[in-house]
């Protein structure tokens, strides 16, 4: 076949090839909003191959810099090399964690980083350093320590809380209680979604009721007809006599605003704070209560941590899940630098100074319900709860923390989570 045949042949391949990736970019960019790249990769392949004036596959020759570019280029005296012909060849190093990294010449460092990391000299280490770091944060102003603590969650109020209510609507649960649904703009201008249950003749407080992941306010509040994991606390806790406000956060979608510095954890604590403001601005004499689960309940600990405006928080499966470093002691999880970065939502600086007794002493001496279920992990989360109770024990204020330890999973209980509320103070 002579060489210019060939290689149109080639390229009528290779236009096949784009335009089905193209289309199957349409296809998933539709389905899977989170696969959108690989449409705009896909669309941006097909429009440079129509765009080539000139026959080859190098594609050097049809990278193109737009006019203005050029221009300003030229104004800075600055030149564009072409060196190059001839693309190289792709080429993958074996993925973290398969069977081929172990032969692979460069394999070493990762084996010996995996046994030294899960080493008890190791874990000893860290637990020395961070134990070293509270010393010295618990000498510097309390004010001082939530600043560092509000960086490592990548939160700030450089944009000031702002809330203003846009319109309601009115609702019920699927008993018939009312509901209203709250359409309210925060501090980023984005309208968000808050189920705000109306108590009866006499309200016993106000409470902030927040989701976990995979979850919505509708569950809840009740207002879905099937039950998750949350077991309807919100709805619960109205039949009390509570005014309770379940806004939406972030259900595992949300990146990160880096273009205001803030983590997709920070974007919702700023929802939550703006939320407080929207309360206070009803009745400014208002004590909040602020319970959450899963990620919800470590938004309701930050939160709580955050704001002198909630007077107790109730933690349900969060932090009393256990400390990452007691995980690791009992051979629970494993620090394994072969495996793929996780999509964690906080940096390493949180995880190592605040996931075990830093959050508790950032909290304290604030009312605090740690609700957890015995199979919710395993054994090795108590040591942190022992460490709590020691702690608060420590500064005076041990009935200002309450228990609900209840057999069960990863899960609320409602009834348990009350009583042990109505038990601070005493």
């Amino acid at each position: 076949m002579p060489i210019r045949k060939k290689t149109i042949e080639q390229i009528k391949s290779l236009k096949a090839i784009i335009a089905f990736t193209f289309l199957f970019g349409v296809f998933i960019g539709k389905i899977i909003p989170n696969h959108s790249e690989l449409f705009t990769f896909a669309y941006q392949a097909y429009r440079n191959l129509l765009q080539s004036k000139s026959v080859g596959l190098s594609g050097y020759q049809n990278l193109q810099i737009s006019e203005s570019i050029k221009a300003e280029l030229n104004d800075r005296k600055i030149e564009v090399r072409e060196p190059h012909r001839v693309r190289t060849k792709l080429f993958s190093h074996p993925p973290i964690g398969s069977p081929e990294l172990e032969k692979h010449p460069y394999a070493n460092f990762y084996l010996e980083a995996e046994a030294h990391f899960n080493s008890s000299l190791a874990i000893k280490r860290g637990l020395g350093q961070r134990e070293a770091h509270w010393t010295e944060a618990m000498k510097r102003p309390r004010e001082e320590r939530l600043k560092d603590f509000k960086r490592s969650l990548g939160y700030h109020e450089k944009i000031p809380p702002r809330c203003e209510l846009r319109f309601k609507k009115r609702l019920s649960d699927r008993n018939g209680a009312p509901i209203e649904e709250l359409s309210l703009t925060g501090r980023f201008g984005a309208t968000f979604k808050v189920l705000k249950s109306l108590p009866g003749e006499k309200s016993n407080g106000v409470l902030i009721a927040l989701h976990g992941r995979n979850s919505s306010p509708d569950f809840v509040m009740g207002v879905s007809k099937s039950n998750d994991y949350s077991r309807a606390f919100g709805e619960f806790w109205n039949k009390k006599g509570f005014e309770v406000y379940a806004p939406q956060i972030d259900w595992g979608l949300n990146d990160h605003a880096i273009q205001f510095n803030y983590s997709s954890v920070g974007v919702d604590i700023a929802t939550i704070i703006d939320l407080i403001l929207y309360i206070k601005s009803i009745d400014p004499k208002d004590s909040i209560i602020i319970a959450g689960i899963s990620y919800g309940a470590h938004l309701a600990e930050f939160v709580g941590a955050i704001s002198d405006e909630i007077s107790t928080i109730i933690s349900i499966g969060g932090i009393a899940r256990g400390d990452y470093f007691d995980r690791l002691q009992a051979g629970v999880i494993k620090a394994n630098p072969r495996r793929p970065a996780s999509l964690s939502y906080l940096p390493p600086e949180f995880y190592f100074h605040y996931s075990g007794l830093g959050l508790i002493r950032l909290i304290a001496p604030k009312n605090l319900v740690l609700s957890v279920g015995t199979h919710d992990w395993g054994e090795e989360k108590f040591s942190l709860i022992f460490d709590a109770i020691d702690y608060y024990y420590q500064i005076g204020s041990a009935r200002y923390l309450s228990l609900n330890i209840f057999k069960g999973y990863h899960e609320s209980d409602p009834e348990g989570e009350y009583i042990a509320y109505k038990n601070l103070g005493r």
